[in-house]
């Protein structure tokens, strides 16, 4: 039998599989999940041993989609195997091995080694140079309970299968950190939500217009391989598109134009996000 639960990041498919031997009969398959991620936060950077230590997770803090990480849930999953370093959740962009992993009650943390090889080299250079701007892991959950915080129903991670470490150059002003759910038209937007929107706009477009500047200057001088810089280019370009209808939306409301035209500059914006309705989702439904 199948299961769908609807979250603001992904479409979980949980799995049953009917088996029949020794008396048992379901077998659960864990589903892959991407945390909401954190600033990057390197505790160390060693150039001259390739090394790196960054802060994975912050406990008993509630992240943007209702999860909330508990010291000890990476316990048993550490005992049993290291997870994979990866950039952006990508596992076909490795940039080296975990050393270690640790925990604290507040926090939990990745040691990993840049790998000797073209993008663990390119990788230490962008680490370096300060490309990157968050972490996140992938796991599968394992044991979970909910609760009830200020009213809101959140979802408490007591055990994990970790299953990799990623820095992230993806910054969190982007759609799928987590900013909207599909689950209203577009010609049904209030004025109070474009509103709410166009301060949600106002302020991450000037960090994500300082991001992309960074990112070119690096781009510039990098030493890094042609596939990584142009790799980098590449998804500068969704966030100029971004940055560029913002600006017009903003410029078009501030001169007062014919309606029409106001909503025409809005409209794409909301288009620039790759999203054609939108609204915050409750998150009271945002789990399951």
């Amino acid at each position: 039998m199948y299961r769908v639960c609807y979250t603001r990041y992904t479409i979980m498919l949980i799995m049953c599989k009917k088996i029949s031997h020794k008396g048992k009969f379901t077998k659960r398959i864990y589903i892959m999940e991407k945390s909401a991620g954190i600033a990057l936060e390197f505790k160390d950077l060693d150039t001259s041993k390739r090394t790196a230590v960054i802060r994975h997770s912050v406990y008993g803090s509630i992240d943007k989609v209702g999860d909330v990480a508990h010291p000890g849930m990476f316990t048993k999953s550490w005992q049993e195997n290291k997870p994979k370093i990866y950039v952006n959740h990508n596992p076909n962009k490795v940039p080296g091995t975990a050393n270690r992993m640790w925990d604290d009650n507040t926090s939990a943390f990745t040691e990993f080694k840049f790998g000797n090889w073209t993008y663990g080299n390119d990788v230490l250079e962008m680490a370096s140079e300060g490309v990157f701007t968050g972490a996140s892991f992938g796991y599968r959950t394992i044991k979970k309970d909910f609760g009830e915080v200020k009213g809101k129903r959140v979802r408490n991670l007591r055990e994990v299968k970790h299953e990799e470490t990623s820095l992230l150059n993806v910054e969190a002003a982007h759609p799928d950190a987590g900013l909207v759910s599909l689950i209203k038209s577009l010609d049904e937007i209030t004025d109070e939500e474009i509103t709410e929107l166009l301060t949600w706009g106002d302020e991450h477009i000037t960090s994500l217009k300082s991001y992309v500047q960074k990112i070119e200057t690096y781009c510039r001088k990098a030493t890094a391989s042609d596939e990584t810089i142009i790799s980098l280019q590449n998804g500068l370009l969704e966030y100029k598109t971004i940055i560029q209808s913002f600006d017009t939306a903003i410029t078009s409301i501030a001169t007062k134009p014919s309606a029409s035209d106001d909503t025409n500059e809005i409209t794409n914006f909301l288009n620039s996000l790759n999203i054609e309705i939108w609204k915050k989702q409750s998150l009271s439904n945002s789990r399951s």
